[in-house]
């Protein structure tokens, strides 16, 4: 699966963005997003999970959560803007996830 990665829109979704995701099946937002509109353009490309970021505790986005724990084809994808709040315990990821990492080869940089 192609996975498209963003964060620090800070409001302003650049036009570069768009184009950049073509053909990606799922977009992570990592935070700092500052207008939801950001999330419903991401939206119409691919579906979109959103972590909230430190701009975005106050006001329209503060709704979104500050981590997320994602299963996507056998791999857990731990989503957070800020590493202070990291909160990876047995509880918030699974105990099998060091094994269902393992599984998981990194794509090569091309």
């Amino acid at each position: 699966m192609k996975i498209g990665v963003v964060s620090d829109t800070h409001g302003l979704l650049r036009p570069q963005v768009i184009p950049e995701l073509a053909g990606v099946e799922r977009i992570l937002h990592l935070g700092d997003v500052g207008d939801p509109g950001i999330l419903k353009s991401l939206q119409a490309v691919a579906p979109v999970t959103a972590v909230r970021g430190n701009i975005d505790r106050a006001g329209e986005c503060s709704h979104l959560p500050e981590t997320e724990v994602l299963l996507i084809e056998g791999c857990y994808i731990y989503m957070l803007h800020d590493l202070g709040v990291i909160k990876a315990s047995s509880t918030s990821i699974p105990a099998r996830a060091d094994r269902a990492a393992s599984n998981c080869p990194l794509p090569s940089a091309s």
